[in-house]
């Protein structure tokens, strides 16, 4: 795990956080975050959402979709990070304090890394950002051994940011929820 001191100071060395803290949340929340759906596409792990493509026809080439990915988004990293934001109160529709949204991200990112290493044999990073009271997670693969996560120096950050990769967190198990 990667933070920065912002992090550290907002969650890590904060008092609040209670592993043992019980939700209360509908089955359709819950069904609504734990079943984003991944697809492979071009090598890239990527959210499907409904309605994304229409037809046959829409799929570009893998040359089309090179050129398209390098001119917008350079690095693989980048095309596939823009890809795969989650914010947990888009998915589950109720007041949520940072702490619940911290516990509940945790737990989002265990299982969602159970599923995303039987898809590739790349480590996967995943980064928490918090900013103005909302978690946003991201997730990419590593593509390549030098590609660094994100900023190097985390604490050139504006806000508090977290990085955990895939071989630091439990696989198959879900805890908090």
């Amino acid at each position: 795990m990667l933070a920065n001191k912002m992090w550290k100071q907002t969650i890590m060395d904060s008092k609040m956080l209670d592993e043992n803290k019980q939700f209360t949340f509908t089955i359709k929340q819950l069904t609504n975050l734990f079943n984003i759906q991944i697809e492979k596409f071009y090598d890239f792990l990527t959210i499907s959402y409904e309605g994304d493509r229409d037809t046959e026809e829409d799929v570009l080439s893998y040359e089309q979709f090179e050129e398209f990915r390098k001119k917008n988004f350079g690095s693989k990293r980048n095309y596939e990070t823009s890809c795969n934001e989650v914010r947990i109160i888009d998915y589950i529709n109720q007041q949520l304090t940072v702490e619940d949204q911290y516990l509940l991200g945790k737990s989002f990112i265990q299982y969602l890394n159970s599923r995303l290493t039987l898809m590739t044999d790349k480590r996967i990073y995943y980064l928490l950002s918090l900013e103005e009271d909302i978690l946003t997670i991201f997730f990419y693969q590593e593509w390549d051994t030098n590609d660094t996560p994100f900023n190097e120096n985390l604490d050139e950050y504006n806000n508090p940011v977290v990085i955990y990769t895939s071989d630091e967190l439990p696989n198959n198990i879900i805890n908090n929820v």
